[in-house]
């Protein structure tokens, strides 16, 4: 038979987009001026309560983990021919007699044709490639803070397994043994045992394939800001 598919498209995949903006945490020492004793000088000055604590902005920690961008692409098309057999074998222990004008024959093989060609397979473009990775942006001010960044991994993988094979193709057309065919007459025609025509066909048949793009590709973006 004949199997046609048009174009096959499963590329153009995009990852995630990450945006993680830094910000800084709250401070890790106290607030201003405690409630101490009120201590005095010996000129005698004003009472002043302890003096401010200063305030230390904790950094902040970033973890950023991408993923995986995984495209697969499998096609697995056959149009193998099959099995074909074909039979006109010419009989056994036949008589044929022919007087005068006619014609005998005993035991002729036939005609026998056997086809197990192979399909038509029409395949239009395949597009698997142009995919992008993950892009993660990292802005923003994190005081200093530590930044892991896992982008992950960008794989594409194409497979294809097209097959229009021949089948087998079996053919027989052979006269039978043993037969015997008289004709009595001038002209006259006899004939016993003789084979015939056999045709057998178990031809591949035809592959078209179009443009296959599995390329440019990209992997991940990581921006990562001050």
């Amino acid at each position: 038979g004949t199997i046609e598919i048009g174009d096959v498209n499963s590329g153009n995949n995009r990852g995630n987009t990450i945006q993680v903006a830094r910000t800084l945490c709250g401070p890790t020492g106290g607030g201003s001026g405690g409630n101490g004793p009120a201590l005095r000088g010996n000129g005698g000055g004003a009472p002043r309560g302890n003096a401010p604590v200063a305030q230390t902005p904790r950094a902040s920690a970033i973890v950023v983990d991408g993923g995986n961008v995984t495209n697969s692409t499998t096609i697995a098309i056959s149009a193998d021919g099959g099995t074909a057999i074909s039979s006109a074998n010419g009989g056994d222990g036949n008589l044929a007699v022919a007087v005068g004008n006619g014609t005998a024959s005993a035991g002729n093989g036939g005609i026998a044709n056997a086809e197990a060609n192979g399909g038509t397979i029409p395949l239009g473009d395949i597009n698997s490639g142009g995919n992008q990775g993950n892009t993660i942006v990292v802005q923003g001010n994190g005081g200093g803070g530590p930044i892991a960044v896992d982008g992950g991994n960008v794989s594409n993988s194409t497979d294809l397994s097209i097959s229009a094979d021949g089948g087998t193709a079996i053919s027989t057309a052979d006269g039978g043994d043993g037969n015997l065919a008289v004709a009595v007459g001038n002209g006259d025609d006899a004939a016993a045992g003789n084979g015939g025509i056999a045709n057998a066909e178990a031809n591949g048949g035809n592959i078209s394939l179009g443009d296959i793009n599995s390329g440019n590709n990209a992997g991940n973006t990581i921006l990562i800001g001050g």
